[in-house]
């Protein structure tokens, strides 16, 4: 049991960092053999911890510098590593992964700070160097909340998956730099001062370590509710140039509808003439009014809308134009979603379809 509880400790930093990112892409779409994929690299990760890191060696009431160093080496090398993981286990770009390990690390680090302050206030310790089952209990409640928070905050929807561009980069960049240094800062403390172990000191600097990792985590989720805003602009700006085109195509239209009903005001005048072609003209009249007949009903408005659009678009271009489906299928998506989707499709095989084609959805 001994044994078991050191292994813990040692590889307590894998254990939350794998914790926590798993339960930030639990949303995301998997790639294939996901699963066995992230049980080899967590088998790996695992087994790297605990030939790597080492047990806290201690030099009175200071840890070894040199243990200090190695250990933080490691860490960063297993963080990066479960990165990978990510990267290879769920549908997304290496970038996208580096910016959750970032994410996952700094969460770790604040839950530990958390744990610390919890355990001292609840078990009165000035510190524990081989903690027993009771701070594990409290480590794994305190894990399992700040995992639950932190998916609420950056694993719901679609939030991981931002477009890592050169600006965004660097943030991740700096975030991983500004992990790695508050291990480095805390470790020099560790290993210098023998009051940073004990007490009210080590209370001080583990609210540090929480206010510290707070703020990474909140500048961290502010990139993401910047790729959010970018992407409402975006959206914003393509349905106005929909609208544009919408404007421009309705015109048109209009302007068709104005000169076939010149015609057919001309037509229909001619007839009254009684001339002996009357059937020829019959029949140009009933094409001119099914070419402007041809709206098309499904069960979904926007699906409706679109179809009719490119249907007349079709006409005007001589291409024949079918559609078989049901739109209620399409329900599950928003109504602008449909139309811009739709009308994407039908532009690319309206714009690609060779003389004497046929456009077909």
């Amino acid at each position: 049991m001994a044994e078991a509880i050191q292994w813990y400790w040692n590889n307590i930093f894998i254990i939350g960092i794998i914790a926590i990112e798993s339960s930030l892409c639990l949303a995301r779409p998997r790639r294939r053999h996901a699963l066995l994929k992230w049980l080899g690299f967590t088998g790996l990760l695992l087994a790297a911890s605990a030939l790597l890191t080492q047990s806290w060696k201690w030099d009175g009431d200071l840890i070894q510098r040199e243990n200090l160093i190695v250990n933080t080496f490691w860490r960063g090398i297993l963080a990066l590593f479960s990165s990978l993981q990510l990267w290879q286990c769920f549908e997304i770009d290496f970038w996208n992964a580096l910016f959750v390990s970032q994410v996952s690390a700094a969460c770790q680090t604040a839950q530990f700070s958390v744990y610390k302050i919890i355990e001292s206030l609840l078990l009165g310790t000035e510190t524990q160097r081989s903690p027993g089952l009771l701070s594990i209990a409290i480590n794994l409640v305190i894990l399992a909340v700040a995992s639950m928070v932190v998916y609420r905050l950056f694993g719901r929807g679609n939030r991981l998956a931002f477009k890592a561009d050169r600006r965004n980069r660097y943030i991740i960049l700096m975030a991983a730099l500004l992990n790695l240094s508050e291990m480095l800062i805390n470790g020099v403390l560790y290993t210098t001062d023998v009051n940073a172990n004990f007490g009210t000191a080590m209370l001080a600097m583990r609210c540090y370590s929480l206010l510290f990792n707070s703020v990474m985590l909140s500048l961290l989720y502010n990139l993401i509710i910047r790729r959010n805003v970018e992407k409402e602009q975006d959206m914003l700006q393509s349905i106005m140039r929909m609208r544009e085109s919408q404007y421009t195509f309705s015109r048109e239209l209009m302007n068709n509808i104005n000169i076939k009903s010149h015609d057919l005001k001309k037509q229909i005048r001619y007839l009254r003439e009684e001339h002996s072609d009357r059937e020829k003209y019959l029949t140009e009249m009933e094409e001119i009014i099914n070419a402007y007949d041809a709206t098309i009903h499904t069960d979904n408005p926007a699906l409706s809308a679109i179809l009719t659009e490119k249907s007349l678009l079709c006409m005007e271009n001589q291409i024949p134009f079918t559609f078989t489906g049901q739109g209620a299928e399409l329900d599950f998506m928003r109504g602008i979603d449909v139309y811009t989707l739709i009308a994407n499709l039908l532009d690319n095989a309206i714009k690609y379809t060779p003389k004497g084609g046929t456009v077909s959805i």
